[in-house]
């Protein structure tokens, strides 16, 4: 699948804000670089291919080069774009079981599959978040950042389990990655 025509909302351009910035694009690449003036710039670029193109030039982080820190980054970004707008969330979670793969053609085997081949690490991304925004029980989806008693006529134990920790996406520790990730490169 191509995240294009009805599966368009699942690319990283999709223009819909994360984190202040207009696409999750600029949002991810607002991760890889720590330098102020660079962060700066991107928040003035108007398409997410120029956010990319700025991302292959930027200073990048150290951590960068460590694929669980990238894996980290995306993860948390697209948590946020996927928790910041309800009716994208919606449109995730109405994908039910299919099988999400960012398909392309200019050779990203790390985020998608070209030619078949790849890790497909976005696709993954993003079936774990929709599984992690669809209630077990229920299967509607949620958002337990701005959970609406008037939505549910019943809320199954584990839609109120979540809504009670505040977290989403959590380790058996109670540690929640994405959301730390974001507080740690955007600290209130």
């Amino acid at each position: 699948m191509r995240f294009r025509e009805e599966y368009w909302f699942l690319s990283n351009f999709y223009p819909t804000p994360v984190w202040g910035f207009p696409t999750a694009e600029h949002a991810f690449v607002s991760c890889k670089t720590i330098v102020p003036s660079e962060r700066h710039a991107l928040e003035g670029l108007k398409t997410p291919a120029q956010a990319k193109a700025f991302g292959r030039r930027c200073t990048m982080r150290p951590e960068w080069k460590d694929p669980k820190f990238r894996l980290g980054a995306m993860k948390a970004v697209v948590m946020a774009k996927f928790l910041g707008n309800a009716e994208l969330r919606d449109k995730l979670v109405a994908t039910g079981t299919l099988e999400l793969v960012e398909e392309n053609w200019w050779g990203d085997t790390f985020w998608g599959r070209c030619d078949g081949k790849g890790d497909n690490h976005l696709g993954k991304i993003l079936m774990e978040v929709r599984e992690n925004l669809t209630c077990k029980d229920c299967l509607k989806p949620f958002n337990p950042y701005e959970f609406d008693e008037d939505r549910w006529s019943t809320v199954c134990d584990e839609c109120e389990a979540i809504r009670e920790a505040g977290y989403v996406d959590a380790n058996p520790d109670g540690t929640n990655e994405a959301l730390a990730f974001e507080r740690e490169l955007y600290p209130d």
